[in-house]
């Protein structure tokens, strides 16, 4: 029997095929356009709504909101709305959707509440990590930059892609000031005073926005994972602004999205709202994935 390995191989070769690229690309296209249409159906929708206003602090919460606009459409794409679903939505004459649905999970009242709605089975692994020893905590970027960089490089392979970009170097420092840590948090799974796996999100609005979630590789069976989601909800809840969590995007089957599913997360179509924003309405011009319209 091939290993793991050799499977996520041949897939890679598979996808090099003159003309398969083409046929997979429009089917991705047309099951993609429908999932967002039923989930509007179902008014399923986050709306991501650009802050404006005077004063330093709406200001770094603009910045915010603008880098994960433009990472989200550079990542995604958009695609336009009709005049008919916007009115549907409620949404404002500047506004377009994200090209892939997002997995969110809407913040409980309280932590009681999140346990008892997810899955059986994710409740042991919760459980299974904290018998494990594993502490789950906020942490400063700079000072786990070895332990970021064993993390990210502890798996060749993740969800049969290989990990390439900066996963492969050295973790950098980033440096930020107190007044936009507010707005970007750093969740990690410790043990014996080593960091095995991280969540980094941004806030912004009622949004906790996921950027990067991952763990090493040999601690994976321990269930830090689901410990660490459980951790970043109590944290979300403590934050009374925060509504709604995110972590990536939502699709139809797979692994990855089976453990967003056990952990509470659902998929939601995502409307941006541009307002004033001028330079993000011209930049999503340029992102538009298809010429159909929902």
């Amino acid at each position: 029997m091939p290993t793991k390995e050799i499977v996520n191989q041949l897939r890679l070769i598979v996808k090099q095929i003159p003309g398969m690229q083409s046929i997979n690309g429009l089917r991705h296209k047309i099951l993609r356009l429908q999932d967002l249409s039923d989930l509007i159906k179902m008014k399923k929708i986050v709306v991501f709504k650009m802050r404006s206003g005077p004063g330093s602090d709406i200001a770094l919460a603009q910045a915010v909101g603008q880098e994960v606009l433009k990472e989200w459409m550079d990542l995604y794409g958009i695609v336009r709305i009709k005049r008919a679903t916007a009115i549907e939505m409620g949404a404002r004459r500047e506004a377009s959707l994200l090209y892939a649905p997002q997995a969110f999970l809407k913040i409980p009242a309280s932590h009681r509440e999140y346990l008892e709605g997810i899955e059986r089975e994710t409740r042991r692994l919760i459980r299974l990590s904290e018998k494990k020893g594993y502490e789950f905590k906020s942490f400063a970027w700079n000072d786990r930059l070895d332990d970021i960089f064993v993390i990210n490089t502890s798996k060749a392979f993740r969800q049969s892609e290989p990990m390439r970009g900066w996963y492969r170097e050295p973790a950098k420092p980033r440096d930020h000031s107190e007044e936009e840590l507010r707005h970007r948090k750093y969740y990690g799974a410790f043990k014996d005073g080593k960091l095995y796996a991280y969540f980094h999100i941004y806030i912004y609005e009622d949004l906790a926005i996921g950027k990067h979630f991952i763990g090493h590789a040999e601690h994976l069976k321990h269930g830090i994972m689901n410990g660490l989601i459980s951790f970043t909800v109590r944290e979300c809840i403590n934050n009374l602004q925060v509504k709604w969590l995110n972590y990536g995007e939502w699709q139809r089957k797979g692994s990855l999205n089976a453990f967003k599913q056990h952990s509470g997360f659902q998929g939601y179509a995502i409307l941006l709202e541009f307002e004033d924003e001028k330079e993000l309405l011209e930049y999503s011009k340029q992102k538009v994935r298809t010429i159909w319209r929902l």
